[in-house]
């Protein structure tokens, strides 16, 4: 695999992980209201079905990925799903969040630029 593909392909975990992670909280959302119908509802619900299918792409590229690039080189970009999960948090589900928390996602940022820097 290429270095262009292989970005292509931590990018497409990264997005399948954030995809997967909102979809988990729309459902939260549609469940909650049908509590008395317990874990039932959760599979009743279309969008865990979507999350699932994300993931189970994301495994599948995952480990293609992995058989050309070294773990250390390619699962610190994971930790951008700790930076675009919160932020879809706020644009899609008006959460709010302080200023440590973007100063937490800058020093996310600078520490996976850093760990993906190569000598």
């Amino acid at each position: 695999m290429n270095a262009k593909f292989a970005y292509l392909a931590i990018a497409i975990v990264v997005m399948a992980n954030v995809a997967g992670q909102i979809l988990f909280k729309v459902t939260a959302d549609h469940v909650r209201a049908k509590a008395e119908q317990g874990v039932a509802a959760y599979f009743a619900n279309p969008w865990i079905w979507l999350a699932l299918l994300f993931y189970g792409g994301a495994i599948v590229v995952w480990i293609r990925l992995l058989q050309s690039v070294p773990l250390s080189a390619a699962y610190p970009a994971m930790a951008l799903v700790f930076v675009l999960v919160p932020l879809a948090g706020i644009v899609l589900f008006h959460e709010a969040q302080g200023p440590r928390f973007f100063a937490g996602v800058v020093l996310i940022a600078v520490g996976v630029w850093l760990t993906s820097a190569r000598p």
